[in-house]
Order: structure tokens, then sequence, then C-alpha cells
């Protein structure tokens, strides 16, 4: 008999066994410096720690976890002491690793297998303090599995013969060459236990397995003739590694550590009188992954010096990823005996040769007589005390919130900037600045080079990027500091670098044309000679101009500079690289620049200052060119068709609202409007004609002008909608001209563009550019890969971090509860993230704006450069705000969701003969598909049904009023109209949702408290909203009714209040008091008018945008009440609401609806609704309907076979699992994710004969090089013992490859939660303001911060009977909120807070924990 011996949690039970403090408490090994755990007590493993895991995962799971770190003296003695009691019993012991060894028991006939194992385990206990497990069996295999099946301190023996009767019943996963992902794969074959690849024929099983398939058929039947070896054979290689104390990115420290190495093997290899041919690189990233590389020589030496040259190409070839380093190893193969690298002294370099030789042997001979002698790496590393050199920056703190960078351009557009004239003036100019829009080549931002320029008392700076993308911001700061700006850019002309300087306005255009001319590639001559008219031209290298290249402030910036670098080059550090710039690039004072120049080349970059009388016209406007096809003007061809409009609106009302149309008209005639009003409103003709609806939101749904042309669809007059807030005479003195904002279906509004660009062409059209910019998480995550942390590493540290900006990226790692602190405070992890916040707004690329499309009467290229985006689209090289200063204007094309879902819930029902009209639902009329048809009449948007699913919060799925939030407010308002759900939508926003506002709005609309409207000038403003400061417009109305304020100033209020802009509210506050006085107000009621104001402040919608989203939001829920399976296949084939798909199929199986899984022979992209009476899961009456999910969804499918696919199916349905085989020819996993989905169930089979199916029509498709044999038979499958996947285990499927379950509900896969022992969700309504416990799954989950500023968290669980939102406040969050990540299913103890109205709750937590188990 074999006994296997294998020490439980050896690491950590060895230090407790050290130190009895340790005893009983949960410890880890291993990951305190080095992020992994490499051992852990049972009583840490009973909290979820494992091996490996990373050490921030074991805190968040287990706070109170004591993480040590290795003490391998201690573990190796130990070991030794442990294995010493296995030579009472025999001497055949073979130690397979430091805690395992085996014992043969074969020759000690009067010793009892089972009498050794109770004596070793009860020695070793009592003398060490340590835990073993013990196997006992005929062969190594057998005993292994026995020692390790029943940890911790157990005993199995299996007698002989028994073998089989052990093994079979087990999983495959104990079988030796068994790894998780060949258990995946012989799961979905059906052999999921041992017994089932035991009777599996071993050709079948080959083509499971490859070449390995007789050994694993050889353990599935109890086989092993492995031997016990008590001796270690001779070695045949020669190696050693190092793990570094601290993960390193110094490849002179690694590279001399190596050198090291290679002298140390080798002194070892010549004392044994070898020599060695081949050396293996090895080296271990800091994520624990490795890479080796290889190298042999012509001919076998013993010399290192041989090996020196070969070590720099290695490690080059070695070290592929920009990840720090953790481990290298050197070892030595392809062992000779010495004589085979001797040679015959005939050459100068054998005789150099054989005195190497003779010098190496005199060297190991003092080593070995401890004498001090060093070679070159060696002093070097003696100088560097053996540690790789300090390689971090040194950070420094971010707190000036107007040293961050902003391409906002000054909000109050100017007239014509002064230029301040410095022809006096000595300073030097500085006229090659290249600022951080050069895209990660500069760490100068705008207001870091105008600070710079003013504290040298620059007269003027050019910045000369390689684009103009800051040209505007740029020039309006300079012009605000009385600095002198010049329009520069760098360009390339035959490989040679030039700086061109614009004179004026037609050199402005040249070099927009040049910069639009293969972006930022060289340019020809001939392009560059008919384009140089208005330019200065000069070599950027000439020493004839002083023109010094200036990239960050001071000298100490160059470290932040070169990280900056190492992320555009995309290398580590302290990395060489082709494109990382070397020099001084600093900003310096004029006083240094003057001596390194000569008085020439300064006297000639003050003429160049001198020549430049460049400015940007912020006054002129470039509306877009539109010429009426009956050859009117525009303003007739506006004015008819509004007439037109109005008339066909109101029929016989519409001469009460002549006047407010002639009005607008007039307006928009004063400013030229009109032919950007007939732009959209031919765009919009065209997309009616292409059957392409939307919505105008925005402010421009305010005019009576843009409902009349049919641009908007939202009654002005019955909704009461301000017109002033989308135009007003102030503003257009400001020449603050708004634009119209289009929401499009999300798959029409590319198509919606491009019938803009086609229409306007290149040179008249252009989609508005757009930066991406640092944000908290981008920020430390590409500064930690310059550091060397793996993107492994990063991505799992960042999972939880806030969203915030980048400046505070440090501050919200700090506050959270679920970023592990212990983590971030080592290095490099806390060097990159305090190097973040010098990111913060930094542009990383440019980028289109999201819906921004520009159009223009002159050439767009005359007034910005323009860049070719990924889509193949003209882009400007100015975001949307510089457009705006230049007088270009935009047109917002927008894309949602909701539009989609409408659209597809139409078609659907279409198909089924229905006629879904959800227009009419606007005048009172049906929607066309109820069931049962009713027959009175109805107000507009008054639906009972619909309502009273709105108040009760069940909106999820509809598009703008679907968030916890929303539904939330719903319940707590009753929202039982349009025009109260029209307030709430603009309610939830910030601005306005300040002070608890919400809750006060939804007292008020429901009577529970007076309303208060402040002033009694502002009842008129404040009557929709019961005196509640909810649309932006309010500002403007209360400002004009209580002040009297223009309303230009108060829309420069309204804007100040949104951007939160101190210093301008202050500004306007003057403004507005001095107004009120004058009109005779009293100083109380002026205090509290403007408390009521200032209180407005962050992001809010205007009413119009309420109106429009309000609107969709009733037509949504409208759909959803009489067609909810076909809606809700619509929300998820469109995947653009504000829950994850999970979420969604919860809705569904809560309204009575089921899940089928896709078919192969079913054509669809989209989800479709078929008659079935799948299971839901929940106790909602059956609906009769389920949802089918397409094939597209199922993961890791590629476009190339779905593309196959569609053809294929098109053509024919397909027969049998071959047939699909042979037409669409899919990967290996992609079929293997097929049959796990069910894609192939309608084919007939089982899924393990499916999965056979498939093996065999690859093999004989020969898409395999492993392949036996070819063209089996349709049925000649001989692997007929098998085990179908259980419900369970479809169920994980599911969720693996959908992020949710079809066959059962996704609680399901929890069987061990005691749920019978829970309230149910649906029922915590019975018990307002009183302790409850329930239990659900998490399925949302968000972050936030209180009023106080402490972190605090929302998160929304689920049982079979509903959905509950559980707030989880400071306190609790700090002792529980680790619990809301470790579990997925969470026992929650809470009060029920109902809302005031009894309409709905909320449960605020008290406790979080594990659910309970059965």
């Amino acid at each position: 008999m074999i006994l296997h011996c294998d020490a439980d949690a050896f690491f950590a039970s060895a230090e407790q066994a050290a130190d009895k403090r340790l005893r009983g408490r949960p410890i880890a090994v291993g990951g305190e410096r080095r992020g992994i755990i490499a051992s852990a007590s049972y009583e840490a493993r009973k909290l979820g720690i494992y091996t490996p895991m990373p050490t921030a995962k074991a805190r968040k799971l287990c706070p109170n976890l004591i993480v040590l770190p290795c003490h391998f003296d201690l573990y190796e003695r130990m070991s030794r002491l442990m294995f010493s009691y296995a030579y009472d019993f025999t001497p055949i012991v073979e130690q397979a690793s430091i805690d395992e060894c085996y014992l043969d028991l074969h020759g000690a006939k009067q010793t009892r297998a089972g009498e050794a194992a109770a004596k070793l385990q009860q020695a070793i206990g009592q003398s060490l303090k340590l835990s073993v497990s013990v196997g006992v069996g005929a062969n190594k295999l057998v005993s292994q599995i026995a020692s390790k099946l029943r940890k911790p301190h157990c005993f199995i023996e299996v007698e002989p013969g028994h073998e089989q009767g052990f093994l079979w019943p087990l999983e495959n996963k104990w079988l030796p060459q068994v790894g998780p992902h060949l258990a995946a794969k012989l799961n979905t074959a059906g052999l999921r236990h041992i017994e089932h690849i035991a009777k599996t024929p071993v050709d079948e099983l080959f083509l499971l397995v490859g070449n390995g398939a007789p050994t694993l058929h050889d353990y599935a039947m109890g086989n092993d003739l492995r031997p016990v070896v008590c001796d270690a054979p001779a070695a045949k290689s020669y190696g050693e590694q190092e793990t570094f104390v601290q993960d390193t990115t110094d490849t002179a420290f690694i590279l001399a550590r190596l050198r090291a190495m290679t002298d140390a093997l080798m002194s070892r290899v010549r004392q044994d009188g070898k020599s060695i041919r081949t050396i293996t690189l090895r080296l271990r990233y800091n994520d624990m992954d490795e890479a080796t590389r290889s190298a042999s020589l012509d001919e076998p030496t013993d010399l290192e010096h041989d090996i020196y040259p070969l070590l720099q190409a290695m490690l080059n070839r070695a070290w592929e990823r920009r990840v720090s380093v953790r481990l290298v190893g050197l070892r030595f193969t392809k062992i000779y005996e010495a004589g085979f690298c001797s040679v015959l002294p005939l050459e100068q370099s054998d005789i150099k040769r054989g005195r190497l030789h003779t010098l190496s042997l005199v060297v190991d001979d003092l080593r070995r007589e401890q004498r001090s002698i060093m070679r070159g790496h060696d002093l070097w590393l003696s100088q560097h005390k053996h540690s790789p050199r300090q390689t971090l920056p040194k950070t420094r703190p971010v707190t000036d919130a107007a040293a961050s960078v902003t391409n906002r351009v000054l909000r109050e557009r100017p007239g014509s900037p002064q230029i301040i004239s410095h022809a006096g003036r000595l300073a030097f100019p500085a006229l090659n600045v290249k600022s951080c829009f050069s895209f990660l080549d500069s760490t100068l931002t705008i207001p870091a080079i105008i600070e710079a320029a003013v504290a040298n008392d620059m007269p003027a700076v050019a910045i000369t990027d390689k684009n103009l993308h800051a040209a505007v911001p740029f020039f309006q700061a300079a012009a605000a500091a009385g600095i002198k700006p010049i329009i520069g850019a760098e360009l390339c002309c035959n490989k040679q670098r030039l700086l061109a300087y614009v004179q004026n306005v037609r050199g402005y255009q040249n070099l927009c044309r040049l910069l639009s001319h293969n972006n930022e590639a060289c340019i020809h001559q001939a392009l560059l000679d008919t384009y140089r008219e208005g330019l200065i031209i000069i070599p950027a290298d000439t020493a004839d101009v002083a023109l010094p290249e200036i990239r960050y402030h001071k000298p100490e910036d160059r470290v932040f500079f070169d990280i900056v670098q190492s992320m555009r080059t995309l290398t580590l550090l302290h990395e060489k690289h082709a494109e990382k710039r070397r020099g001084d690039f600093a900003f310096h004072p004029p006083g240094k620049w003057c001596e390194r120049y000569s008085n020439t080349a300064l006297q000639a970059v003050r003429e160049v200052v001198d020549q430049c009388d460049f400015a940007f016209d912020f006054k002129t406007l470039r509306f877009p060119r539109y010429t009426p096809a009956d050859g009117s003007t525009p303003a007739a061809m506006l004015y008819q068709l509004a007439h037109e409009g109005l008339n066909r609106r109101y029929g016989g009302e519409a001469k009460r609202h002549v006047t407010q149309l002639w009005e607008e008209l007039s307006i928009i005639a004063e400013v030229g409007y009109e032919e950007y009003f007939l732009t959209v409103w031919h765009l919009l003709q065209e997309c009616a004609g292409q059957g392409i609806g939307w919505i105008t939101r925005g402010s421009a749904a305010d005019s009576l002008v843009c409902y009349a042309l049919g641009i908007s669809n939202v009654c002005p007059i019955r909704f009461e909608l301000y017109f002033k807030r989308f135009l007003n005479r102030d503003r257009m003195a400001l020449q603050k001209l708004p634009d119209i904002d289009i929401d499009f279906a999300h798959d029409h509004k590319d198509d919606v563009v491009r019938l803009l660009l086609d229409r306007y062409g290149p040179e008249h059209a252009a989609i508005v550019g757009g930066f991406n910019t640092f944000q908290a998480r981008s920020a430390f995550g590409d500064v930690a890969k310059v550091l060397g942390v793996a993107e492994n590493e990063i991505r799992r540290l960042t999972e939880h971090m806030p969203w915030t900006d980048a400046r505070h990226a440090a501050d919200a790692v700090a506050v959270s509860r679920e970023c592990d602190l212990v983590a971030w405070q080592e290095e490099p992890l806390r060097t990159a993230l305090l190097t973040a916040g010098m990111l913060d707004g930094v542009p990383r690329y440019a980028k289109m704006h999201p819906c921004g499309v520009v159009l223009s009467r002159d050439p767009i290229r005359d007034q910005t450069p323009t860049f070719i985006s990924s889509k193949g689209w003209p882009t400007t090289h100015f975001d949307m705000d510089a457009v705006e200063a230049v007088g270009l204007i935009k047109l917002d094309i927008l894309a949602q969701g909701g539009l989609a879902v409408l659209r597809d819930t139409q078609i659907t029902l279409g198909a089924q003969g229905k006629a879904l009209d959800l227009q009419s639902l606007e005048v009172g009329l049906h929607g066309g598909t109820e069931e049962p048809v009713r027959t009175e009449p109805l107000e507009p948007w008054s639906d009972p049904g619909v309502w009273n699913m709105i108040a009760k919060g069940n909106a999820r799925g509809v598009h703008h009023i679907e968030s916890p939030a929303m539904t939330s407010l719903a319940c707590m308002a009753d929202v039982r109209d349009i025009d109260r759900l029209v307030a709430i939508v603009s309610v939830i926003r910030p601005g306005a949702a300040n002070g608890l506002k919400k809750a006060q709005f939804a007292r008020r609309a429901q009577g529970l408290e007076p309303v208060d409207y402040t002033h009694e000038s502002l009842a008129p403003v404040l009557r929709s909203t019961f005196g509640v400061v909810a649309y932006e417009e309010h500002i403007l109305q209360i400002c004009e009714a209580f002040a009297g304020l223009p309303p230009g100033r108060a829309d420069v209020l309204r804007r100040a209040l949104v951007k939160q802009d101190r210093a301008k509210i202050n500004e306007v506050k003057t403004e507005f008091m001095q107004a009120a006085k004058k009109r005779r107000r009293d100083a109380y009621s002026i205090a509290h008018v403007w408390d009521l104001v200032a209180g407005f402040q962050g992001y809010a919608f205007c009413r119009a945008h309420s109106t429009a989203y309000a609107v969709e939001a009733y037509q949504g829920a409208y759909a959803k009440h009489y067609h909810p399976a076909e809606f809700m296949a619509g929300v998820l084939t469109n995947g653009k609401g504000f829950y994850s798909s999970l979420v969604y199929t919860l809705e569904c199986r809560r309204l009575g609806i089921g899940f089928l899984s896709p078919d192969v022979n079913t054509p669809a992209d989209g989800f479709t609704v078929e008659c079935s009476t799948a299971l839901h899961g929940t106790p909602a009456v059956p609906l009769g309907k389920a949802i089918r999910l397409p094939i597209r969804v199922i993961k890791d499918l590629s476009e190339a076979t779905l593309t196959r696919w569609r053809a294929e199916v098109a053509r024919a349905p397909f027969s049998t699992i071959r047939d699909f085989c042979e037409r669409v020819r899919p990967e290996g996993a992609e079929a293997l994710n097929l049959i796990r989905a069910g894609a192939f169930d309608s084919l007939g089979g089982g899924r393990t004969e499916q999965f056979w199916r498939c093996m065999h029509c690859s093999r004989d498709l020969n898409t395999g090089g492993d392949w036996l044999f070819r063209d089996a038979r349709e049925d000649d499958i001989r692997a007929c013992f098998r085990e179908e996947p259980t419900m369970l285990q479809m169920l994980q499927d599911e969720l693996d490859l959908f992020g949710y379950t079809v066959s059962g509900h996704p609680l399901d896969l929890h069987p061990q939660v005691a749920w019978h022992t829970y309230c149910p969700i649906v029922d915590l309504h019975r018990y307002p303001n009183q302790r409850v416990t329930v239990c659900g799954l998490i399925i949302v989950s968000r972050s936030h911060l209180q009023q106080d500023g402490q972190p605090m968290k929302f998160i929304s669980i689920c049982d079979r009977t509903g959905i509950v939102e559980c707030e989880i406040f400071a306190d609790a969050y700090r002792k529980f909120g680790l619990n809301t990540i470790r579990y997925p299913v969470v026992q929650v103890t809470g009060e029920v807070k109902p809302f005031d109205n009894g309409a709905g709750y909320t449960l605020e937590v008290l406790r979080v924990e594990g659910g309970r188990t059965i």
C-alpha cells in the first residue's frame, strides 16, 4: 500500500503552530506585500478566502484577516520535522513538495496502513501542532485523491480492488491533467464524473484530450504505475531564481542580477566538471503571468563570458508586456562533460578563452574561501545595496482648482478682443509652446501656459501643437490676460518640422486647409506652396529665430512629462523609446533664453510677433445656407410653412395663436434664423420619408414655430412653454443662440447624420469635435501601467473605484468602503493614485462629439481644420464651445433607446395584425390595440391603467422614468396626470433636487403640505410645480416677474447656476438685488426669493425638454401596460435602458413572461415573442407568452460566424447539427457555447449528444489538428455513458453566456438559501415603520455621497415576489458595506419607511449579511 501525507493549509498552520496567539483566528500568509494569498487557515477559508486570491479582495471579504509575510525558514524546518516521522514506518519516502510526501509500505509487512496513518497524524499533531490529511491506496493516484477529498485532518483508506468504486463517483476535476478548461469541456460532453471517462473509448476521448487520452483513461480506471522514488534523480540542469522584495522595472538591476546568477551557476558547472549549451531565462510579472525564452550556443561552454552577451536580448524577448517584474531565473540545460568545450590554443581567441577559463577557476577558489572579489555587475549591485533603483516619481498634491485644464471658452461672447501692444516691452515672447492638446506630448494646460507667461512678463505667446484644438480657448485666455495670442501650428513637410504662424485671416484659412490634409501626417511641398499665403513658416530647428520648444512648466515637471511620454509610447517609465523626447523643454525665465540665443535671433522672434495680427471674429454668425426650391426667400417660405402648420395643428382655433406665431417669426427674422429652421425642417421631412421617427427636446420645443413646422410634437400652448428660454432679444445681443436638439432611435442616428453630410458635403458640413479626457479610473490606470502594474491588477483595483474626476481620485478611494486602503497605500499604487490627479481633465485624444453636426454657408475649413474620424466623417478640430465662439451653428442629432423600443413594439404588433397608434394618445383617442376594446371617450393622456402602473412604481423599462429614483418619486407624488409627470422628469435632476425638493414637491402635489410661492408675484410662474423651482426657465421667469431683470442677464444667471460658477452668480446677484429694489421689493422678500433662485444649482431640464420626455414616457408606459411581452422584448433587443438585462428579465418574470433559449433556426437578431407556457418562476399569473433570445446574445460568437449563420438560415433551415456545422463552420469554442445555450435543442438530442455530434463533425471536416479518422457515420457515437447537465448546471451556463438565466428564475441558482424563512418583498408594505428582515439577490448597486459628504450606498434586491430599494446610510455602510460585495444574495434587516402618501416605501438598512442556508 502507498500512503500519501498532505499537510493542511501548511504555511498558515505552521504560523499558528509557531505562535499560539494565532490559533483559531483567520490568518493568511504571503499576501501583505506581494498582493497574493499563498496560504489561508481554515478559519479564513470559512469566510471565503482561498489560494491564490488577491490580498485586497481577501481583506474586503474578511476585514479582520491577519496577513503574515512568508517565513520560509520556518516552513522548511517544519517540513523536515514533519516528514522525519515518515521514516519510522518505511525507508521508502518520496517528498513530492514542501508539504506532501508518499510512503511505500509494501516492504513493511508488519505495518498496517491504517495504523501507520493514525500514528503519523497523532505524532505530527502532538509534537508540531500541525494537522495533516492522509490517504491510503494501492497507488499514488488513489492515495493522493484520498488525502485531499475531505480536508482538513481526514483519513481515507481505499482497499486494493476497490479503486474504481472510490474514484468513479467523483467529479472529473479530481483527476490529474484535468484543469478548469478541460473540466468544462468534459462536463459539456457529459463526462462529469470519473466513471464516465472510464467508460468512454480511448479513441473518442482522444477528440477531447488529444495525446493525453490514454493516460487520463488509465487514471479513470484507477491505474497508476508511478513508483515511489525516495532519492531525487541526478540533476539534468542547473538553475537559480530570485523573487524580488519589490516589483521592479529597473532593467539595469535585473541584468546585473542575471549576470550574478550566471556567475554562480557557471561556478557549479565547472565544479562538477560539466559544460552547458542551452540557456533559459524565466521571467514572472507582478500578476503571476510568466514568460520564458531560450537560446543555444553553437558549442558547449563553461564560461560565463559566453553567456553575458545573450542576457540582454533574451530579457528583451521575454519582457514583452509593460508590467513590472517580480521574479527572474536562469536555467542551464543540455549538459556535457567538460571535455566538450576544450580546444587547442591555435588561434588568438582560443588563447584568450584559455586565460579566461584559468581566471574563472581562480575566482571560484577565491569565492569559496570567502575572499572579496567583484566583477562590474557585482560592484553595481553593491553600490545600489542589491536593490532596484528608486524609479517612482515624486508626487505633489493637486489642490488649486484654477489649475485644472479646461477647454471651455468664456461663456459671454466678447466683442473683438483688445490686443494690448507690448512694443516697448523687452520681455521675451514664447512662440513654440506645446499644450496638452498635443496629446500626451506636453503637460501644459491652457491656464498653466497663461500663468507662466504672465509670471514671466511675456508680451506674446503662440502654441504650436500639430492641430488647432486649443486655438480658441487659448486665444480668449491670453487676450483676457493682456497677452498677445498668436495662432500657430507645427507642420511636417518632406520629413522636416516646420512652425507656421498666422499673420492674417487668409493665413488662418490656409493653415486650416494645411492641417485638414492627412491630419498630422507630412504634407507635400506643392501643397505647402499653394497655401502659404498669410503664413510665416520657419524651420523648427533653426538657430536664426529664438524658438525654444516648451512642453512643461518647471524643470521639476520633467518626471511628469516622462510619465505622459511613456503613456503615449506605451512603455515603462524608464524604458527607452525612439519617440521619447530628450532635452530641456521647461518654461524658463526670459533671461535664460536671452543667454542661449543671439541678439539677431531674439530680434527675429520679435519681428514674427509684430507681423502676426490675426484675431478671431467672435461677432459674425455663420448660418447654414438654405435655398427654397420654389425660388422664394427663406423668410417667405418659413412664413408660409408656419402658417400652414398652425392651421393644420389648431384648425379653427389657429387665429387665437397667430400673435405668438408672429412674435416668434419676428425674432427669428431679426437674428437671421430662418435658414436654420428650414434646414432642420427639410432634414426631418427626409427622415419622415424614410420612416425615421424623432422627438425634439430641449428649449426648441418651446417654439410655436417648431410645433407648426412639425419639428416638435409638443404643443407649447397646452403645456404653457416659455419661448424666451429658447430665443430672446437679450440673448441675441450676446450672440448666444441656441441649437435644436433632436432625438432619434439609436440605430438610426448615423443614418440621419449621413443625410446631412451627403447633402452639404465635406466643405459645408462636419461633425463637431471633442476630446476624451482623463477621469479618475483612466488616469490611475494609465499611470499605473507606466509604473509597471499589470492590466488585470488595475482592472481589479478600479472595479469598485468611485466614478469621479482625476483630481479627486485619491479622495474618492480614501472615503470608499469598497476600496482596500492597505493595497492603495503600497507602491507603486500609491504613487500612481497621487499622480493621477495631475491628469485631471487632460485630453487623451480627439474624437467626435456624440451628437453635434455643424453646418455653415462658408467653407468649414476656412473656420476650423477638420480631421477624419474613425467613422470616416470630417470632424472639426474645435469642440462645441469653440465652434459656438466662432459663430458656427450646430445641430444636435442625438440617439436614445426609448424611441427604438417604441418602434420595435409597433413593428412586432404590426406583424400580429395590430396597429398601435401612439400619436393618437395626445388627442384623447385610443392606441387602437386595447383589449378589451373601450368605447368611452378619454381625455388626452388619461388611461387609468397606465397611470396606475406609473404611480405604483412599475415603469421599469419605460425610458426616462424607470430608474429607482424616478419610480420612487412617481410613487411619492402619486403621479396620475401628464403635468405631474412632466414636473417629476425635471424635479429629479440635481439642480431641482437640491434641498430635499423632491419630497417637498411630492407632498405639495397631493395636498399634504401647503403650497408656498415665497412671493405672490411668483404664483403664476410656479403654479404647475406647486412652488418648487423645477425647470431652468423658472430662473428666467422668477428674475423677470419679481425683479424685472432682463431675460438675457437672467439667462446668464441660469447658466452660471448650472455650471456652479460662483463668481458669475455673485455678479448677477448684485444686479438682481438692485433691480428688485427698483421694483420696491422689501429686503425680506428679496433675500428669500434670491435664496429660492440660488438653491437651484446644477443640471436640470427646461419644461419643454421635460414635456417631450414625459410624453414619450407615457407612450412607453401605454405600450408596456397593454403589450408587456412585445414591449419588454424591444427593451431587451435595444439594450439601452437604465438597468442590466438581468433586471429586465426579472421584470418580465414579475409580469408572468417566461423565456426561451436561442434557436439556430430562428432567424431574428432581436428578442422575439412567442406563445408559450414557459415557466417564469414568480407568483404572477402566466401571460401565455415567452420571449426567445436571439443567437447574437450568446457570448463569444464572432461576427464572421453570425454573418455566415444569417446567410445560411435565410437560405434554408438547419436539419441537423452536422448540417449546421458544415454550412456555418463555427469554431470549437463557439459550437460549445451554442450547445450550452440550448441553441441546438430544436434539432433533437440531449446536450451531451449535441456535443459529440459537433466533435465528430469537426473531425470529419478536418478543422482540428488531432483527429484520428474521417467519414464517421452520423449515429456513430460510442461515448454513450454520459450524464446530461442538471438544471442548476444549465442555469449556471446561461448566467455565464447571457448574464441572466433562461430556463429558470435567477434565484434557482441559490437553492441553499432558506427563502421561506424571510418576509416576502411584496408584503413589506404591511409593516410600516417596523423592523423586518428580507433576503434577495442584489441586482442594482450604486454609491453616493450624503449631504454631509459621507459615503453611502443604494442597492436594489429581488426575491420571487418583487424588488425593493434599500438605503444604506453612512453608519450602516461603514459596518456592512463590504457585505454588499461579498455576497450576491444578502439578508437585509431594516425599517420600512413608508412614503408620506402611504403608496410606497423604501427600506432603511440596519444590517447586511449573507443569507441563511437550509
